[in-house]
């Protein structure tokens, strides 16, 4: 199972009981608000997938923010042939497109907001993936 695993890692990087018993327990806590107990794995990798990985404002419907408007893409064209959706960043950022984020817990005005994102995590795409951008 998923977390099984997740908490193996934790063991690894946590030698210390206490560590280890709160990184877990803020695990839990994630996976319990995100509503992710249930989760189940993405089937793995093979010569049938087929991503698409695009900027949260590659389709663009007048006033709509880019989100909305990719979600009603790819229920309309494109869920019989793409298998997953990988968004490159969505946070708000100052330059480099998107890879300058300032704030990981918003989503990008221009793109739309959290709720979008859920419903594009609900498309025709087995998986939603998103960029991990850690500055250094």
């Amino acid at each position: 199972m998923f977390a099984d695993k997740i908490e193996t890692h934790l063991r690894q990087i946590y030698q210390d009981d206490t560590q280890y018993r709160q990184a877990t327990q803020i695990f839990s806590d994630l996976l319990k608000s995100e509503h992710l107990a249930d989760f189940r794995p993405v089937m793995p990798l093979s010569q049938k997938s087929a991503y698409l990985i695009t900027y949260g404002d590659a389709f663009t419907e007048r006033h709509e923010r880019g989100l909305s408007v990719l979600k009603q893409v790819i229920d309309q064209y494109l869920s019989e042939t793409i298998t997953d959706v990988h968004l490159l960043p969505m946070f708000p950022y100052t330059s480099d497109d998107g890879f300058s984020v300032t704030d990981y817990m918003a989503i990008n005005p221009d793109l739309g907001d959290w709720q979008d994102v859920y419903a594009l995590r609900g498309s025709g795409a087995n998986s939603l993936r998103d960029d991990h951008l850690t500055s250094y």
